[in-house]
């Protein structure tokens, strides 16, 4: 990828040009979702602090003592009373606690095949799919760590600034509202630099065969030596991303009109039908959609940072343009 002043226009540009043209980036994509697919400002949403609200999964799960020594007691008592039952209760939780652990898995390995192969595109090798996937499982501990240090950072600051959110609100003092109010956006600055910094530690893991602490100390290094591109970068893609997401909603939109109509002829046959149509069909119907949707939009994010990672690491110059452009237009005015 040529550097000059066209850098952006064309990081994107190309990065659309290699995950539209290789369909299995398109399935990395798909599984890497499930680790990378939810993004920090997701997290904050009433979505997420609701599940502390009342008749929440936590609370829930309070009440039937869970978090306390009255779990362990029921337990004891079931397994008396009606030891069938609780063999099948263990027997569905270890068939869930499975497909969770092979989900994980395969998200892990898929995450390092995507970052392998945008790799090996870049130097217009053709990718093997194969050899993508084993360097994946090669590092799938070291992914699984990064992202175990993604999502534990993301969690804690994202309940400390909801808590920090309701506290400003609340507080009768104005100088304990302002002292809230510049720790909530210290911890926001955070979980951005997080975001940063993990995407370029996992490149660092799965290219240069780093450790993850190593990987982390270096990715961290690497963004604030290349802060304004980093920054600039980051502008682009949330606008592509926001442009994007903002099209899937329509276009869902748009074919639900279609489907409804065709679902109200469905009214005229059996009920089976029109419920099989209104109740199985269209949702899986748009669910497979979105997933596809956003497979290629992930791929194409890992895609963009992948590139950046080996520009701002390699030979290839890359500096930041419209910054550096605006701030020697003032200077040169002054």
């Amino acid at each position: 990828m040529n550097m000059n002043n066209n850098f952006y226009f064309q990081a994107l540009t190309n990065s659309w040009k290699l995950v539209w043209k290789n369909k299995i980036l398109w399935f990395f994509g798909l599984f890497a979702i499930f680790l990378g697919g939810v993004e920090w400002s997701n997290l904050l949403s009433r979505d997420f602090l609701g599940m502390f609200k009342i008749n929440s999964v936590v609370s829930y799960l309070s009440s039937i003592g869970v978090f306390s020594g009255e779990f362990l007691l029921n337990i004891k008592a079931v397994a008396v009373t009606n030891p069938f039952s609780l063999v099948m209760i263990l027997f569905i939780f270890g068939i869930f606690i499975a497909l969770f652990v092979a989900l994980l898995w395969v998200s892990v390995v898929s995450q390092g095949s995507l970052v392998y192969s945008v790799f090996e595109l870049d130097h217009k090798t053709k990718i093997n799919t194969f050899k993508s996937m084993a360097i994946g499982r090669q590092n799938f501990w070291q992914i699984l760590s990064l992202n175990i240090v993604d999502k534990y950072v993301v969690w804690t600051c994202s309940i400390l600034l909801g808590f920090f959110g309701t506290e400003i609100f609340i507080q009768k003092s104005a100088l304990t509202a302002i002292t809230l109010l510049i720790i909530s956006v210290l911890i926001l600055v955070i979980l951005v630099l997080t975001a940063f910094i993990i995407k370029y530690a996992l490149a660092f893991v799965v290219l240069k065969a780093q450790n993850p602490f190593l990987a982390i100390k270096n990715a961290f290094i690497l963004f604030f030596r290349n802060l304004l591109i980093n920054i600039e970068m980051a502008a682009f893609l949330f606008l592509v991303n926001y442009v994007f997401r903002i099209l899937a909603i329509w276009i869902v939109v748009i074919l639900m009109i279609p489907l409804t109509s065709l679902g109200s002829f469905s009214l005229y046959l059996s009920g089976g039908i029109s419920f099989g149509f209104y109740a199985i069909f269209i949702p899986f119907f748009i669910s497979v959609l979105l997933l596809w949707f956003f497979s290629i939009l992930t791929a194409y994010n890992y895609s963009i940072w992948t590139l950046m990672f080996m520009s701002l690491t390699g030979d290839r110059k890359t500096s930041s343009s419209i910054i550096k452009k605006y701030i020697g237009k003032i200077i040169k005015k002054s």
